[in-house]
Formats: C-alpha cells, sequence, structure tokens
C-alpha cells in the first residue's frame, strides 16, 4: 500500500477532471489499498475515491520550509482561512509519491504566483524526500524577467531532482532541454489518451448522480461543436462567432445537423450565444453538465466534431472520430500529427484559417469514416497507462 498526492486537478474544465480520475482510477487498480489525496481549491460534493487537502498557496509555501515558510506564514495571516496553515505539510510528510498533472503552468507566460504555486509542491517534495513525477504536459518557453527569475533559480535547482518528468510535445521538450539540460524528461503521450477506460466503482466511493448520455438521431448526421471562449483571446470575437455560423450553414446545406456540446461550464453562455445567432439553423445545444469520462459517448455518436477545446479532441480521438480543431497553441498542432491528422487543425492566429476550416468541413463530409481508421490505428498504437507502469515499477523498486 502506498500513499499518493495528486497536484493540479480540479474540476474547473474538464480536462483536468479527466486527469484527475485517471489517476484514481490508476491507483486504486494497481491496488486498492492505496491512498490518493487530492489538492483542490475547495471540497467538493463529489464523492471522489480520494482526501481532499486544500490547494492553498500559502500551505504549498509553508510546505517547502526555510524561507518560503515565513513567507507562506505571512501570506497565511493576510489571507483568510478557515483550516490549518501546515495542512499540506503534514499531510507529506506520509506522502509516498507526488504526481503533478497540470496541463500548463511552468512557463515564463505565467505570474509569479501561479509559478511559485505550481513549483511550491515539487519543492516540498523533494525535500521531504517524495518521490515526484511530472505527467505528460506542456513546457516552455522560459524567458523569466524581473522577479519571475527566481522561478528560474528554483526551477535549476528542483527539476533536475524531479523523478521524471514527461512532455507532451516535441516543443515542451526542446524549452526545457535548453533551458535546463535535463536528463530526466520522457516525451509521452497526454495521460488521459494513455487511460484507456474508466471504471466508476473506483474512481467513486459511493454511487454517482450523473446525467444520462442522450441518444442522437441516427436518421441524420450529427457533427458536434465544443466552442472554447478563449479563442477570443488569441483571435476577433465576430471573426470565430461568424466562422460558427458558416460551419453551421454549411452542415446544414449538405443535410447535416449540428450539436453544440460545452466541454466547461463556463462555455455553455456561448453556447447558446451560437444558437442565438443561428436562429433559423438546425442547431442545438446541450444544456448539461456530464463527468468528463462520459463525453466519448456522446462523440462516438458523432459523424465528426468541430473541437477548441483540448481534452475535447483527446476524447474524440478515443471515440474514434475525426474533428476540425480550432486552437492556437502547438499543443494542438503537435496532439494532431500523433494521429495522423494535421489537415485538421487549424490557427486561429494565422490568416485564412477560416478558408481553411471550411474545406475541411467538405472534405470530411465524404471521408469522416476513412479519417477514423487512421485515428483507430494511431490510438492503438498508444499504450495504456505507461507512465503510471512506471510509477509503480520504481516505487516497488524503491521499497525492495
Amino acid at each position: 500500500m502506498k500513499k499518493y498526492l495528486i497536484a493540479g486537478a480540479n474540476f474547473n474544465n474538464k480536462g483536468a477532471e479527466a486527469m484527475m480520475f485517471a489517476c484514481i482510477d490508476a491507483i486504486k487498480k494497481e491496488d486498492p489499498q492505496n491512498e490518493v489525496y487530492i489538492l483542490l481549491h475547495k471540497k467538493t460534493d463529489v464523492p471522489i475515491n480520494a482526501k481532499v487537502v486544500n490547494d492553498f498557496i500559502p500551505s504549498k509555501l509553508y510546505a517547502c520550509g526555510g524561507f518560503l515558510r515565513f513567507v507562506g506564514r505571512v501570506m497565511g495571516i493576510l489571507k483568510k482561512h478557515d483550516f490549518p496553515l501546515r495542512e499540506l505539510s503534514d499531510c507529506m510528510d506520509d506522502i509516498d509519491c507526488v504526481i503533478d498533472v497540470s496541463g500548463y503552468n511552468l512557463s515564463s507566460d505565467w505570474p509569479f504566483m501561479a509559478l511559485i504555486s505550481y513549483l511550491s509542491v515539487v519543492i516540498a517534495a523533494i525535500k521531504k524526500n517524495c518521490k515526484v513525477y511530472l505527467f505528460p504536459q506542456s513546457f516552455g518557453p522560459f524567458k523569466y524577467k524581473g522577479i519571475s527569475k527566481y522561478i528560474d533559480r528554483l526551477s535549476r535547482k528542483y527539476l533536475p531532482r524531479v523523478s521524471q518528468i514527461y512532455v507532451r510535445e516535441a516543443d515542451g521538450e526542446k524549452h526545457l532541454e535548453e533551458a535546463y539540460h535535463l536528463t530526466n524528461v520522457t516525451r509521452i503521450a497526454d495521460m488521459v489518451l494513455q487511460h484507456k477506460s474508466f471504471n466508476e466503482e473506483r474512481i467513486f466511493s459511493a454511487k454517482v448522480n450523473k446525467e444520462q448520455i442522450p441518444e442522437l438521431d441516427k436518421a441524420v448526421d450529427i457533427i458536434g461543436l465544443v466552442p472554447n471562449k478563449k479563442l477570443f483571446e488569441k483571435c476577433d470575437k465576430e471573426v470565430v462567432l461568424e466562422l460558427y455560423s458558416r460551419m453551421i450553414g454549411k452542415i446544414n446545406e449538405d443535410g447535416g445537423k449540428v450539436l453544440i456540446i460545452p466541454h466547461t461550464v463556463q462555455d455553455m453562455k456561448l453556447g447558446k450565444e451560437i444558437i442565438e445567432q443561428n436562429k433559423t439553423a438546425n442547431v442545438e445545444i446541450i444544456e448539461k453538465v456530464f463527468y468528463a469520462y462520459q463525453y466519448e459517448e456522446i462523440f462516438k455518436q458523432c459523424k465528426y466534431v468541430i473541437a477548441s477545446r483540448y481534452h475535447s479532441v483527446i476524447h474524440t480521438f478515443k471515440a474514434l472520430k475525426p474533428c476540425v480543431i480550432l486552437g492556437w497553441a502547438i499543443k494542438y498542432r503537435e496532439l494532431s500529427e500523433l494521429f495522423d491528422q494535421e489537415n485538421y487543425a487549424f490557427d486561429v492566429r494565422e490568416e485564412a484559417f477560416g478558408e481553411k476550416a471550411m474545406k475541411a468541413l467538405d472534405y470530411l463530409r465524404e471521408n469522416a469514416d476513412k479519417e477514423s481508421a487512421k485515428i483507430e490505428k494511431a490510438y492503438a498504437s498508444i499504450g495504456e497507462d505507461m507512465c503510471f507502469g512506471q510509477v509503480f515499477e520504481a516505487l516497488r523498486l524503491n521499497h525492495m
């Protein structure tokens, strides 16, 4: 029996939720007696098969000891809270392994407090002689300036002492190599892709009330649409909304129906806005929120999906369906290449991305099954829970 602490997971979006569920499932599958602790910003009503530890920055800093502990004490006095400041530190005294599943948190693109929050868990774990694994995520760039140069110093000191750093993209691997010359970096597929199926009996400690998967109309081609309000940070909102409307019109013209499937609560409002702009179109929205792994069952009923959330693309590929990807970061491009789908990934920061996306719709109208076959072949080549296998083996060897 081992004790694991999971950092970087949350219920704020379905990607982070899927990674949390995958961790609980894999750890409990390895040994039902294993104990799982999860850092969360607040308690949850979801009966996860894990104990929640408050993800409070002062507590993280306190757990690091030394100067950072002093900073944590001061912040703890200034910030109101109703739990012991040393809660995380006490928990980590008895932890065998810390696994961080943050999707993208170590980069000079992030503000100082977000960076120190991320690294503090790594530092505290190393100081307490816990094994630390950074599960597949994106990294870099590392062009720190001003106060953030302190993050660079901490990274140089502690990243080499992490047991293993798993990176999703070649771009992130390059950033880590150029900045820190690490020897503990492995490039590997996203952990949700590696986790082939989810077992609710292991994930939850009690029966959960979950929304029923809708049964979609089989008499018409259903095209899923997963919007993402973050696109508006990279591209003019009206440009994106106009493209969505053009896509809906084209799909309807070809006899299909569009089903808007918000992948986060935050995108529900955007989905309704799209509906409002296309009142006369054959388009509907699912106004329910599902558990992360349930979306695969919805996507399986679609001919293909137009996706803008990273893990909605992951779940679409796991459902063996092609998708037109509207993204902005390198992670979208590299994920599409993994499945031989780079012709359907478009960067909204580039000129004429909309025209290219419209041509992709035309092609998929006749060739969706052909692309599904490519995806199925690529998915079969991805090993199951490879990262966890290495973690479990290392912990066994460490206790022999």
